[in-house]
């Protein structure tokens, strides 16, 4: 019968007919495991029993894989001598893997020698899976531990065999299912062992005294010992499921669970269950650690990222059992606030991390913020490769971090125009490149906008001003949409007051109209004199309108001495002069004088100036000074004076 409450367990009897043979089962055994357990279930050799005595041996069939718990008994009464009774229960996978307490089956056994008229020999028996047998003796229990899975003995006490029986028992149970069917044991010394048996009496031998003790010892002490199923019986059975059953398994296993017991897992814990189960060992035990489970399944804390970090690159993927996405999908998920520290392990361990480096940082790379990139928190090469993934990252105060080969970098970038403009902008503020003329002829009416700007903030750095000044020919559109007085004065300092090409002028001179309420006196009267300037470089008569929109007002401020300095020095460069002693106001009249002598008519702009009758005659060359000259011409045409 076997249910969600009960298992199923088939018997067989075996004992004396012409010879030690099966006598009855409730289940077909093969020739093979026939032979296996008419061996077993004889008289050991040398196993010393008396009266009603009898003891206990365990295996797994070679052929069914059942496992096999005999129970033997003498049988004096038989014709011959040394006969025994036996009685087998024989165990299957589910009730190995089910059923919790197996000190229960002690008491399920029975002397068969009335199986001729018992039928119930021949039927499987029901066993409650929550059935549970009398608790083993602490006493008993440690040194049988000490004997499974250390190198001492156990040493045989006909006094206290029963007790050593169920501590066998309470011991087995402990096990995990696949621990359990490597159990081979017998519960009494014998000349001969079993086939892989899993400890040894020695008649005689006292048991080793360990202090103190290991930890695993106590803990696996308490628990086969409990009257209920402990953490560690749940830690044993979950991750002993996919580990080899040698010897030091249990150990190993405990030792784990002792060191598993925090809120936070250890780097030096998870690398030493990494060093003791190799590859395809402890797979569950591994992934629970690396977070890779339901956390409602594992019974272990998982690694810090920074830890798992490491532990895949210490470890290059030996002795771990994982898909690559899964790794992917576990570092997607981790906090924000974790990511730098996560990024500068992930950097320093590339080489070592082989190709996972790129599932992790596809992973983690989505992550980043912006606050932890302004930080300073990643290495440069992660914090490029951050903005890379998602341009939506480069701020203002972002681009200031990155070197300007990576600012041009990011250009090629799906970043939106008001990043552009802010990389155009912290371009022009650092030191030329070569790369950045490529964008300076690829967005000059831009670059020309921001450049004025940084200009007013004295912000642009002058290694630029060389660029801007060689290609002042560019920029006559962009000088009409200036605005403000500022601006103004930006733009021609940027340029360097250009007078060339002359196409300059016009758009100078509208810009100047259109902003001249807004300049402050000094500005106006610089911007003035610029544009004299450039009415002198390219022919006062070809330029008569700016004239007499700029020479009323800046003479007057000739007169009463109010140039700047800057100002009077320009103007100084462009007006004619025979005499260093002449003033401003002179050499501005013959700048006209020049001109009529050349044939050409100024009066339109000499009108706009309000001279005197003296100085009019004087600018219009038609002073009595010019008629002695030209008499003087008439006679000497080899000598002139102007």
């Amino acid at each position: 019968m076997t249910s969600d409450e009960f298992n199923s367990i088939d018997q067989a009897v075996f004992g004396y007919s012409n010879g030690h043979r099966l006598l009855v089962s409730s289940f077909n055994l093969s020739a093979v495991d026939v032979y296996e357990l008419a061996a077993a279930s004889d008289l050991a050799p040398g196993a010393q029993i008396s009266g009603s005595e009898s003891y206990f041996t365990g295996l797994t069939l070679p052929d069914s894989k059942r496992y096999a718990i005999i129970c033997t008994w003498l049988a004096p009464e038989m014709p011959r001598p040394g006969c025994v009774w036996s009685h087998v229960l024989l165990l299957n996978k589910t009730f190995l893997s089910t059923h919790v307490d197996l000190t229960a089956l002690k008491d399920v056994f029975r002397r068969p020698d009335q199986y001729q008229t018992d039928e119930s020999f021949s039927v499987p028996i029901a066993i409650n899976r929550r059935s549970r047998g009398k608790g083993a003796d602490p006493e008993a229990v440690e040194p049988l531990l000490w004997a499974c899975y250390g190198n001492d003995n156990l040493k045989d006490d006909v006094a206290i065999r029963p007790a050593t029986e169920r501590a066998i028992l309470a011991v087995w149970s402990q096990q995990w299912p696949r621990l359990r069917a490597r159990f081979t044991f017998r519960s009494i010394p014998a000349s001969s062992s079993l086939k892989g048996q899993s400890f040894e009496f020695r008649r005689g031998v006292s048991l080793k005294k360990h202090h103190p003790s290991p930890e695993w010892l106590q803990a696996a002490l308490e628990d086969a010992t409990s009257s209920t199923i402990t953490p560690l019986r749940r830690f044993l059975w979950r991750y002993g499921k996919d580990i080899n059953s040698d010897k030091q398994a249990l150990p190993n296993l405990v030792a784990a669970y002792i060191s598993t017991r925090s809120k936070k897992l250890r780097f030096e814990v998870a690398d030493n269950v990494l060093e003791l189960f190799g590859n395809g060992q402890a797979i569950t035990l591994k992934r629970d650690m690396l977070g890779l489970s339901p956390s409602k399944l594992s019974l272990v804390p998982s690694l810090s990222s920074v830890d798992l970090m490491q532990l895949l690159a210490k470890h290059k993927g030996k002795a771990l059992d994982y898909q690559q996405s899964e790794i992917s999908s576990l570092f997607s998920q981790i906090e924000a606030a974790h990511v730098p520290e996560v990024a500068e392990v992930l950097v320093s361990n590339r080489e070592e991390l082989g190709e996972l480096f790129s599932s992790i940082m596809g992973a983690i790379l989505p992550l980043v913020t912006e606050d932890a990139l302004a930080h300073g928190r990643f290495d440069e090469r992660f914090a490029l490769a951050a903005i890379h993934a998602n341009p939506a990252l480069l701020s203002e105060r972002l681009m200031r971090l990155f070197p300007t080969e990576a600012l041009i970098g990011f250009w090629s970038t799906e970043i939106d125009g008001v990043q552009r403009r802010e990389i155009l902008r912290t371009l022009l503020s650092r030191e030329f490149v070569e790369e950045g003329a490529v964008l300076f002829y690829s967005r000059t009416s831009e670059m020309f906008e921001i450049a004025i700007d940084l200009v007013r903030q004295s912000e642009l750095h002058e290694s630029w001003l060389n660029l801007f000044r060689a290609n002042g020919d560019q920029f006559p559109d962009s000088v009409t949409v200036l605005s403000n007085g500022e601006e103004l004065m930006a733009a021609v300092r940027l340029l360097g007051f250009p007078v060339d090409p002359p196409e300059l002028l016009p758009a100078w001179h509208a810009a100047f109209e259109r902003t001249q309420s807004l300049l402050n006196y000094d500005d106006e009267t610089r911007f003035a004199v610029y544009l004299l300037a450039l009415c002198v470089r390219h022919g006062i008569e070809n330029y008569r309108g700016p004239l007499v929109s700029i020479l009323p007002a800046l003479r007057q401020k000739v007169l009463h001495d109010e140039l700047p300095v800057d100002a009077r020095e320009m103007i100084s460069r462009w007006l004619p002069s025979d005499d260093a002693r002449w003033d401003l106001n002179k050499r501005l009249l013959k700048l006209f004088r020049k001109a009529y002598k050349r044939g050409v008519n100024m009066d339109d702009v000499v009108a706009s100036l309000h001279l005197s009758n003296a100085e009019y005659a004087y600018a219009t060359d038609q002073d009595p000074e010019t008629a002695v000259r030209r008499l003087f011409k008439a006679f000497s045409p080899w000598n002139y004076w102007d």
